[in-house]
């Protein structure tokens, strides 16, 4: 077989031919497009790795903020949780002490009726006691209250023992002995000798007696000498009963009320 040399020549150099232009024309633009595009991923990767720094640097910043936020936040819920532990305490406090204001109150209130209910039985008691031992002592002893009050002071009084005799015995030191005898009715004058020689025989015979009246001591009688004093009176045994009454309603009275209504009257 006979090689066509020209034919083969034309062939390689139309080959050539066509590479060149493929190269010129075709793979070129395209390696430059691609040259281009990949210029433009590793602008748009520095981009977003640029933008991820940022991010990450934002993050941190709203990471300190958000910190900073829960901390103030702590700090303000501390301090409201200790004024509100305060309010509540002193609210407490006001409140107790507005029961215990209420209470004492309440107290006083119980302790004035307790004093005014007692002070009327009182009055009630001595008006009614009063008129029944009247008549009763006239009627049984077959004398009247104020013979019958004498004899009684008499017969107590000589009763006495010797030191307490000496004790309402007037000294005379700034002139005749003398002792003040005040009874609650209006004395005649055999009454005021009958006392007067009875009391002379007890003390001392030079002995002076003053007499005069007391509506307080209530049908009694009594001696008195330097703040001592001796005697009886209904008013006694209305203290006692008095006494007995405020104990019953001290025993009646709510617990915590430890008031003494009743020791302004006790007989000192």
């Amino acid at each position: 077989m006979e090689i066509d040399w020209f034919t083969t020549a034309a062939q390689v150099v139309n080959f050539l031919v066509l590479v060149w232009l493929l190269k010129r024309f075709l793979y070129k633009p395209v390696i430059d497009a691609m040259d281009a595009r990949e210029e433009r991923i590793a602008g748009r990767l520095e981009q977003a790795e640029k933008r991820e720094e940022e991010a990450s640097e934002e993050a941190q910043h709203l990471e300190a903020e958000r910190d900073s936020f829960a901390r103030q936040q702590k700090e303000r819920m501390d301090a409201l949780e200790r004024e509100l532990a305060e309010e509540r305490k002193r609210l407490l406090e006001e409140a107790r002490e507005e029961v215990a204001a209420a209470k004492q109150e309440w107290l006083d209130a119980l302790e004035r009726d307790q004093e005014g209910l007692l002070r009327e039985f009182r009055q009630r008691a001595e008006t009614r006691l009063f008129g029944i031992l009247r008549h009763v002592l006239a009627d049984v002893a077959d004398s009247d209250l104020e013979e019958r009050t004498i004899s009684v002071f008499l017969e107590r009084f000589a009763s006495l023992e010797e030191a307490e005799r000496l004790a309402l015995t007037p000294t005379g030191h700034d002139g005749a002995p003398k002792v003040h005898v005040r009874t609650a009715f209006e004395l005649d004058d055999a009454q005021r000798a009958h006392l007067r020689d009875a009391l002379k025989r007890s003390l001392t015979p030079d002995l002076e007696v003053d007499f005069g009246e007391d509506e307080a001591l209530i049908a009694g009688i009594e001696l008195r000498l330097d703040g001592r004093k001796f005697g009886w009176s209904l008013s006694d045994y209305l203290d006692g009963l008095e006494e007995e009454l405020w104990t019953e309603v001290r025993e009646l009275a709510p617990s915590g009320s430890h008031n003494d209504p009743g020791a302004h009257r006790r007989v000192s």
